[in-house]
């Protein structure tokens, strides 16, 4: 299995959306709501990429807590324009609330590379924390997620996610992505769940082994009692 890659730098496509490049198998979307930058899928092991775009309020990097780890999201302008809010109240602190506040406005388009062909991968594509519904569509690979609310409940304590997930192509390395309607997003944060998966499994005991240890355990106790 190969190790977690750090993709190259993002491209821009003057004038257009943004693109995290390629061309991915069958995309399965789902929108969750989040209060807490805890509610974010996924640390350190098996990252990709994390980005979290410069607004008039938010310039720098900021470190979000993702599964108990300290993740650092790169700030980058796609260009184009953006703004931000100043009254997002999630819970996690400062930089989560200084994210939720942060958003792109314009259309625009990334492309990464450095996939791996036949591994899982999700898409963690952050809204913000308004005081109002605002809609936008997003296009994974050609595959369009339609009108999705980056914040659904226009409440300032909780944002929109939408989560794209998929298998790479075979002889693809990058995946495609394009936000429009001018979208309002914070960031985005990319995953190889092949890699999560990797790194957190087990090697199982064969039951039959397991039972010859136990076995070995008590005939040392016998030997121990009939010195």
């Amino acid at each position: 299995m190969n190790a977690p890659r750090t993709l190259g730098l993002f491209g821009i496509t003057l004038g257009g959306l943004l693109s995290i490049g390629a061309q991915a198998a069958a995309i399965t979307y789902n929108v969750s709501e989040i209060s807490s930058s805890t509610e974010i899928l996924g640390g350190n092991t098996g990252l990709i990429a994390a980005y979290n775009f410069k607004s008039s309020l938010v310039s720098t990097d900021l470190t979000l807590n993702l599964a108990d780890d300290a993740v650092v999201f790169n700030s980058i302008y796609p260009g184009g324009s953006n703004g931000g809010f100043s009254t997002a109240n999630l819970g996690g602190g400062a930089d989560v609330n200084a994210f939720m506040n942060s958003s792109q406005f314009s259309s625009f388009s990334i492309n990464l590379t450095g996939l791996t062909a036949g591994d899982e991968y999700r898409l963690q594509i952050l809204g913000f924390a308004g005081n109002f519904v605002h809609y936008t569509n997003v296009n994974v690979d050609g595959q369009t997620y339609t009108n999705w609310a980056v914040d659904s409940s226009s409440s300032l304590t909780t944002a929109d996610m939408l989560t794209a997930t998929w298998t790479q192509d075979a002889g693809e390395s990058s995946v495609l992505i394009q936000f429009s309607n001018n979208p309002q997003i914070s960031g985005l944060v990319l995953h190889s769940v092949t890699a999560e998966n990797t790194a957190n499994a087990t090697v199982p005991v064969p039951a039959g082994y397991a039972l010859l240890l136990g076995g070995l355990a008590v005939l040392r106790l016998r030997k121990r009692g009939d010195t």
